[in-house]
């Protein structure tokens, strides 16, 4: 949910896939925040272990020239996948 500040937070938690922190303030052609990932994992000795990306900030705007105008409803979507290596991606997507 996007307050009425233009603040909003998402939060996720998934025994298997870890916890994902996402969250800003949208003006109205931009937007600040923080992003946190932290992927369970284990080491070659077996002993648990949090891969985290760290606090990572970000910034949105709109292209150059792109008009300016606001959404009643704005749906995004991201996406983390860990390949057979352990490699993680990211993926965030607008619908």
């Amino acid at each position: 949910k996007i307050h009425s500040d233009g603040t909003f937070a998402f939060k996720q938690y998934d025994e298997l896939f870890g916890a994902l922190r996402f969250g800003g303030t949208l003006g109205g052609a931009s937007g600040t925040g923080t992003e946190l990932a932290a992927i369970p994992g284990l080491t070659k000795q077996f002993a648990g272990e949090a891969c985290s990306s760290g606090d990572v900030t970000w910034r949105a705007h709109p292209p150059a020239g792109a008009p300016v105008r606001s959404a009643s409803g704005i749906g995004i979507l991201i996406r983390l996948d860990r390949d057979r290596s352990g490699h993680v991606t990211e993926s965030i997507t607008k619908n």
